[in-house]
């Protein structure tokens, strides 16, 4: 079983500072760093690391970012066989770090010149009935539509995340097994805020008649919600001090993505993803944050029981 992502890559410039300026205002900074990142990447890392056979289709720019971002796929594990080489700049983003909450500019780059025929092509030589493929909003639509197709063709699972949230055709919700929504993706798609708990039963079933098979609510550190196409259930988060919440969510996807692959259960997927998000949100950075499968595992073992109950 492989996890096939298809996706965003970007070199992460991050600023650390005790004060976000408000418009027009310059504030002293506390630190800067340089990390790989870009949210197809993160997830095909942490699958990695998770381990999972990693493949990885987008592409880098032709510039020094470029060949970083390759090289720090490759050193994770993952097959950048598929990760093409565009003219022009490599994605950037630009991160503003406070208080271990973060704000991100993200510029597409060469994500936005992704040869959609090439890529697809790839796909359709590396993928097999049974792998995973996992999707976001990072790169263009187009991209997305055609991997979908390609993947129902090859009963490939397939694992959308709608993030970052832009207006899209729910039409492809039909050929999305896996759908992974955060607080603000939620509330975009469905109109519903779920941040508090009584209204998570409002949004579920607002997300269940986008006729989508099963989902992901992501909560932060309060855990989350799934429907696993049998029932809806209400889990809970590790409890750590965090340090960079960047990358948090992909970590969780990826990790997600390589666990149900190897053993088809949602809710020992969902523990395991909630412990690799959980150990990445106490180091700095996207990529260099997510933990090998032995850390994750030995993270399980240090901590309490999650806690799940039906909504």
């Amino acid at each position: 079983m492989s996890v096939i992502t298809v996706g965003s890559v970007n070199y992460d410039l991050v600023v650390m500072t005790d004060t976000v300026p408000r418009a027009g205002e310059s504030v002293i900074g506390s630190g800067f760093f340089t990390s790989p990142g870009g949210k197809g990447a993160n997830q095909a890392a942490a699958a990695a690391k998770s381990g999972a056979q990693s493949r990885f289709l987008g592409a880098v720019g032709n510039d020094t970012f470029g060949i970083t971002l390759r090289e720090s796929l490759a050193s994770a594990g993952v097959d950048v066989s598929g990760l093409q080489t565009a003219e022009g700049s490599s994605g950037t983003a630009f991160i503003i770090l406070s208080g271990g909450d973060n704000r991100i500019v993200a510029v597409n780059g060469a994500n936005g010149r992704i040869d959609t025929d090439a890529a697809e092509q790839k796909f359709l030589h590396l993928s097999e009935s049974g792998d995973i493929l996992l999707l976001q909003f990072e790169i263009d639509m187009a991209v997305n539509v055609r991997m979908l197709a390609a993947a129902k063709e090859r009963g490939v699972t397939t694992v959308l995340n709608c993030a970052p949230y832009r207006d899209f055709d729910k039409k492809i919700l039909k050929d999305v097994d896996i759908l992974v929504l955060n607080e603000t993706e939620t509330q975009s798609l469905t109109g519903i805020d779920p941040e508090p708990p009584s209204s998570h039963p409002l949004a579920v079933a607002a997300v269940r008649a986008l006729d989508v098979k099963r989902f992901i609510l992501t909560l932060g550190s309060r855990g989350g919600v799934y429907y696993d196409d049998v029932e809806t259930v209400r889990f809970g988060a590790y409890k750590v001090t965090p340090v960079d919440t960047t990358g948090a969510g992909d970590t969780f996807i990826g990790a997600f993505a390589a666990e149900y692959g190897r053993i088809g259960s949602f809710r020992q997927a969902v523990i395991f993803a909630s412990a690799a998000a959980a150990v990445s949100v106490t180091r700095k950075g996207a990529q260099g944050s997510i933990p090998a499968r032995a850390e994750t595992e030995a993270f399980i073992r240090s901590q309490p029981a999650l806690s799940f109950s039906a909504l």
